[in-house]
């Protein structure tokens, strides 16, 4: 069974990300197609270069959020757990602060 299947409403239906045994199932690059599948209409995302939060790797996905937002989604299946940092911006904000704005919030990430 395909850990994950987009429901009628475009929503996961369904999302396994450990078997049995504890091992994790869902990548990175699973966790970002997934994502990527099940965005809302109008939302373009796109895959950034992953990146190490607090020693763990995550995917990054970035783009307009609507008219005025722009989203930075970093996911990671972590402990069977799907683990979503969501960080919506107005795109007034220079590109610049944006980034130090990500940056500080990222750098706050302990795991357990």
């Amino acid at each position: 069974m395909a850990p994950w299947q987009k429901g009628a409403d475009d929503f996961l239906s369904m999302l396994t990300v450990m078997d049995p045994g504890g091992n994790e199932m869902v990548g990175l690059d699973d966790l970002a197609r997934i994502s990527r599948a099940s965005l809302p209409q109008g939302e373009r995302l796109h895959r950034e270069p992953d990146v190490t939060v607090g020693g763990t790797d995550m995917y990054h996905l970035a783009g307009a959020n609507g008219r005025y937002m722009f989203r930075d989604e970093y996911v990671v299946a972590y402990l069977g757990s799907v683990v979503n940092i969501l960080i919506d911006l107005d795109k007034a904000i220079p590109a610049k602060e944006r980034e130090h704005i990500r940056e500080s919030i990222l750098a706050s990430v302990h795991w357990r």
